[in-house]
């Protein structure tokens, strides 16, 4: 009995110092933005697809969550084209879609863990917004937490 209160007298202490560590450890000085919304296409969410924050630096992706909400973080600040895809989950089953064969061939097939994260239905979206360079989403990110709602139209 003692062995054991003398183990747990030394790991109290230890996973306490770890907690410190790596709870309490700085955001990314280089990308210090987080984000959060919802995405609705005539007025319903958008239940399943990517919403991508097209920066100088790279491109930052959120799922869409099945009640049309997403959330990311480290992405820097600055003005950037916003874009929605929903292409990749065409047949209302993630995976299914071009991008996600393409993605399943070069990484192998996605976990079932996975899977159940987003089972919201395909929605089609028009086609502008899936790419930058027609998209007129934009978000101006600024450090700390950012809200971007968006509302797609024809």
């Amino acid at each position: 009995m003692t062995t054991t209160l003398a183990r747990l007298v030394l790991l109290v202490p230890l996973c306490l110092a770890l907690a410190l560590v790596f709870g309490c450890s700085k955001r990314n000085p280089n990308a210090p933005a987080s984000v959060n919304g919802k995405v609705t296409y005539k007025g319903a969410p958008v239940p399943a697809g990517t919403v991508t924050f097209n920066a100088k630096a790279g491109k930052y992706n959120a799922p869409l969550a099945t009640d049309g909400t997403y959330s990311t973080s480290d992405l820097p600040i600055g003005e950037m084209v916003v874009t929605v895809e929903t292409e990749s989950v065409q047949g209302g089953k993630k995976g299914t879609g071009a991008l996600a064969g393409k993605m399943s061939k070069m990484m192998g097939p996605v976990p079932e863990s996975a899977k159940s994260m987003s089972k919201g239905e395909y929605v089609k979206i028009p086609a502008k917004y899936s790419d930058p360079k027609t998209s007129p989403l934009k978000a101006d990110l600024k450090d700390g937490k950012n809200e971007y709602n968006f509302e797609l139209t024809d």
